[in-house]
This record gives C-alpha cells, sequence and structure tokens, in this order.
C-alpha cells in the first residue's frame, strides 16, 4: 500500500475490529511502556487525546500520571488548528463537530502549545522514518508546524527541545513508508505495546 487513502482505509479497517479486551490489553502495556521512561517522569505539561475510531488508549497513562501530579491536555478543534485545554478525569466534557469529547470552553485553562513538555498523538499509521498519517485534516501539522522552522530544527541538532511529539499506536500500524509532504511534522518517537522507540 502505497497511497494514503488505501492505507488508511486499511488500518483503520484492522483497528476497528479489535475487541475491547484487545484495546483494553494493548493500551495498559503502552501505558507500562512509558510510563516509567525518563521522558515521561521528567514532564510535567502532557497532551493526549480522547480515544477515537479503535485508536489506542491513552487513559490508563493519564491514571498513573495523574497520580504523579502531572497536568494533562485535551485538544480542541478551532478553525483550523489545535487549542489545548486543562483535562481532568472527572470534568464535564462536550462533543465537538466529530463527535469527540473536549473539555468545555474556558480559555482560563487553555495552555500554550509552546510550553507543552510532550504531546502524545493519534495516528492511523506510521512508518520507520517518523512519518506519521492521521485522519487527513491537518490539525496536528499546522498547529506544531513551528517544530519545522530552521532555526529549531538547528537547535536540536544538539539537544532535545520541548515540546517531544510521540505518537501513540498498535504494532500493525506500522507500514513500510508513508510519502511524506512539505507541512508535514514528524515524530521524534513512536510507542506501541511493544515499547518506545525513538526515531
Amino acid at each position: 500500500m502505497t497511497d494514503r487513502q488505501s492505507i488508511r482505509a486499511a488500518i483503520r479497517q484492522q483497528r476497528q475490529q479489535l475487541t475491547a479486551a484487545e484495546n483494553q490489553a494493548a493500551s495498559q502495556q503502552l501505558s507500562n511502556h512509558l510510563a516509567n521512561t525518563p521522558l515521561f517522569l521528567r514532564s510535567q505539561h502532557i497532551a493526549v487525546y480522547v480515544a477515537n475510531d479503535g485508536e489506542i488508549d491513552p487513559l490508563p497513562l493519564v491514571k498513573q500520571g495523574q497520580a504523579l501530579n502531572k497536568r494533562f491536555y485535551l485538544p480542541v478543534l478551532t478553525a483550523d488548528k489545535l487549542d489545548f485545554r486543562h483535562y481532568q478525569l472527572d470534568a464535564p466534557m462536550t462533543l465537538n463537530h466529530c463527535g469527540i469529547p473536549e473539555p468545555h470552553e474556558d480559555h482560563s485553562h487553555t495552555h500554550p502549545i509552546t510550553e507543552l513538555d510532550l504531546v502524545l498523538l493519534p495516528l492511523v499509521a506510521f512508518d520507520g522514518r517518523g512519518n506519521r498519517l492521521g485522519m487527513g485534516a491537518g490539525y496536528y501539522d499546522k498547529s506544531f508546524a513551528f517544530l519545522n522552522a530552521p532555526e529549531r530544527t538547528a537547535r536540536t541538532a544538539t539537544r532535545s527541545l520541548p515540546p517531544v511529539l510521540l505518537g501513540l499506536a498498535y504494532d500493525f500500524q506500522q507500514v513500510d513508508a508513508i510519502a511524506s509532504q512539505a507541512w508535514d511534522v514528524p515524530l521524534q518517537g513512536i510507542v506501541t505495546e511493544s515499547g518506545l522507540r525513538f526515531f
């Protein structure tokens, strides 16, 4: 499979066929792998997502992280980008136009995107070079376009700068290659039920 639509259709179908028990087991394994890493332990402001369409679920990780007093944020759709608002497990939510839960609008709880330490992204597919295939709207690429700036790229050649972008996925979501576009923002690593690896 090489074209994006074919990859999306095939992987989404495979993902949607997972049972709830399979999803929960993989999500817990992913959480166990990431929760004890130096990257997670030193991160205080972490963006996650509400699992949808069979996505691997970051909820077990959120539960572990909140016990460590970490602050979590959920993406909120704006006109063409994402805002990130504070996320509490028991806080009221509202559905956006895609039917995905978001925190209620409250700008006092919006966190600057450049001050996130770690961003855990959903995806449909990924390859071994850090290319990510999403649902096609480009919200994450537009929101994190600043990470592709030449001056930032030069600085990250010598040291890691936040936010760090990690994709969350099942092992089977890896494909041989995803043709990247100029506007794509690559992942710095991927976490699956098998573990964490950096690109």
